[in-house]
């Protein structure tokens, strides 16, 4: 418990200091939080950065996101490894993976802006989608056993 409570802890930081700071430092959202982007609208995206905001994006992509989806992922491990969810409390890592594949595209979108390639923009949304996809699939898991747990009743 004491680890879930300090991943948390760790994690609000993240999401309250250190992501906004990020965003400022690129002069908006990073692309990974949007699933969907058209190809134009991501054009739009990376030219809103600047010069000086992707580079620094790039910066962000190989230490912030790294750390971070580390962390939310360790802590979602966690909390399914709380209610002895030994099947799937290794899933959080799928969205680990996912996340540092993605990563790596973005960092070749960025490199590529503006010429950037179909299978690049391609392959960079549907990662993030599976990303996300996981991500509520282990957030339904966890709620599961939430409500089993509170009503008091045996799982399979």
């Amino acid at each position: 418990m004491k680890k879930i409570i300090f991943l948390t802890i760790l994690y609000f930081i993240f999401i309250f200091k250190v992501l906004p700071i990020a965003e400022k430092e690129i002069g908006g959202k990073p692309l990974d939080l949007k699933i969907f982007k058209t190809y134009d609208e991501t054009l739009e995206i990376l030219e809103g950065y600047g010069d000086e905001g992707r580079k620094k994006y790039e910066i962000i992509e190989l230490t912030i996101d790294i750390i971070y989806s580390g962390l939310y992922s360790t802590l979602l491990f966690f909390i399914l490894s709380s209610f002895n969810a030994k099947r799937y409390n290794k899933i959080p890592f799928c969205i680990l993976i996912f996340d540092y594949i993605e990563n790596f595209y973005i960092l070749l979108m960025l490199n590529q802006y503006p010429n950037i390639s179909i299978f690049t923009f391609v392959t960079v949304n549907i990662l993030t989608f599976l990303k996300f996809f996981v991500l509520g699939i282990t957030l339904i898991m966890i709620w599961y056993h939430v409500f089993i747990r509170v009503k008091g009743w045996k799982h399979a």
